[in-house]
């Protein structure tokens, strides 16, 4: 490859994240070239942060799009991996966009979602769970999805992310949800969540103080039986007979294993 052409693409690629409408690079398609690129920024965080887009407009995402191109353009050729950066991103915007402060908490919440959204589908063995009555909890593990999270958020984004339609089915009608998310908001509550995969599907759901502290002891504990002594002796809340067939209704307890795999 000839040095010209290698300074020509090099040119070309700077102009595609330069914020002046066109660069005279003695390409008369360059504008059309910026253009193509911009809006290719827009759908993409459309498709990552699509209730983000629904609370501050076409418009509005647009324009964030743009700046966010700009600022953090994409490091790999697949866009599904680009926006990333953006929860970060606007935090550090200065009070002249006149974004809502939760805004960011939205974003990172949505990601999480958006990164289970290509993740491997959760296969639930439901015959293992015999073994929890037929053998010593601390033989055993209780496996979840792979990527489960326990996030916790300064504001009621996950309120909000649930009101727009990503909770379950029969929920509270939407303009209620919407004006409970909101009065939420406005209180300034804090929110904890679980998120997970069901089959090919994200979930996420609010959970309280001690259904978090359970999920991170089956994480962080050898076994089963450590994870229950260690809930017991922290928050002995949570009701693990009612606990246990929801999260299997809902695929986020999908087996058990030996504590130690053979």
């Amino acid at each position: 490859m000839s040095e010209t052409l290698l300074e020509q693409q090099a040119a070309l690629l700077a102009a595609l994240w330069s914020p002046a409408t066109a660069v005279p690079l003695g390409e008369a398609g360059l504008p059309a070239y910026q253009r193509n690129a911009r809006a290719v920024a827009e759908r993409a965080l459309a498709a990552a942060y699509p209730v983000l887009r629904q609370c501050v407009g076409e418009a509005t995402l647009a324009a964030l799009a743009r700046d966010h191109w700009l600022d953090c353009p994409p490091l790999r050729g697949d866009l599904a991996w680009w926006g990333a950066e953006l929860p970060d991103w606007l935090r550090r915007l200065g009070p002249e966009h006149e974004l809502p402060a939760w805004l960011p908490e939205l974003a990172r919440a949505e990601w999480v979602l958006h990164q289970l959204a290509t993740a491997a589908d959760a296969l639930p063995e439901p015959g293992t769970l015999a073994r929890l009555v037929q053998e010593d909890p601390d033989q055993l593990r209780l496996e979840l999805p792979a990527g489960t999270q326990v996030l916790a958020f300064e504001a009621a984004v996950i309120s909000v992310l649930l009101a727009h339609g990503p909770g379950d089915e029969g929920a509270e009608p939407a303009a209620q949800a919407l004006q409970a998310a909101g009065q939420r908001l406005q209180a300034g509550e804090a929110e904890l969540a679980v998120f997970w995969r069901q089959g090919w599907r994200p979930r996420v759901r609010l959970i309280d103080a001690a259904e978090a502290a359970w999920l991170q002891a089956l994480h962080t504990q050898p076994s089963l039986g450590a994870a229950m002594q260690w809930l017991e002796a922290h928050h002995p809340g949570l009701d693990l007979g009612a606990w246990l067939p929801e999260a299997v209704t809902q695929g986020l307890l999908l087996a058990v294993r030996d504590a130690i795999p053979r």
